[in-house]
């Protein structure tokens, strides 16, 4: 992992690091916008005074900095409910050791949440997905069972109207053997047609 500023003495200095508030259980906390960050971090004493879960990764995750050099952590708070100009987030926060900064969240949380930074006003505005995420089974299972609110859209797709048999291609190079009348499947026959295969022949 990446990140290129500990403290807010360290994001003074950067023209493209945007600094901010937001809210973990109604507590406000000072959080960084960096997109240099290839993770999202919360430092150790947030976790403390906020008694927040902590969990531990099965290998241990070195963290460059720009100045402590690297720093290697395995503890990590998962899915913890961040609000943001009243929008919540899971968002899973590798702990490390940060000054006078609460979170920072990085690249993974700014591209999955089509964040967009303005670095000349300081600010962040949440884009639009130009498409939507197509869940599977499999995800819809594992998110129910996590509790999470999930929105299913069910359509269905029907035609203006019916094609006329000479549009289709095959149909219009024999159209002695298709009627022109057919709106139905061909009656019921007495006799039922069928073709013996003779053994060994194919």
């Amino acid at each position: 992992g990446r990140v290129f500023a500990l403290s807010i003495a360290e994001a003074a200095q950067s023209d493209n690091l945007i600094q901010g508030m937001c809210f973990i259980a109604e507590n406000p906390v000072i959080v960084l916008f960096d997109s240099g960050a290839t993770h999202s971090f919360i430092s150790f004493a947030c976790v403390q005074k906020l008694k927040l879960p902590v969990s531990y990764l099965s290998y241990d995750l070195v963290v460059e900095t720009p100045t402590d050099g690297p720093i290697t952590t395995s503890s990590i708070c998962l899915k913890c409910p961040i609000v943001i100009s009243e929008r919540q987030f899971l968002v899973d926060l590798i702990c490390l050791p940060l000054s006078q900064l609460d979170i920072i969240l990085g690249m993974d949380w700014l591209s999955s949440n089509h964040v967009l930074l303005n670095c000349f006003e300081k600010s962040i505005s949440f884009g639009e997905s130009k498409c939507g995420e197509f869940l599977s089974a499999n995800k819809i299972k594992t998110c129910l069972k996590e509790n999470e609110k999930v929105y299913m859209i069910l359509a269905c797709l029907t035609l203006e109207k019916d094609h006329e048999l000479s549009e289709i291609p095959l149909v219009s190079e024999f159209p002695e053997v298709f009627p022109k009348d057919m709106s139905s499947l061909p009656p019921e026959r007495e006799i039922e047609f069928s073709i013996d295969l003779v053994p060994g022949n194919t």
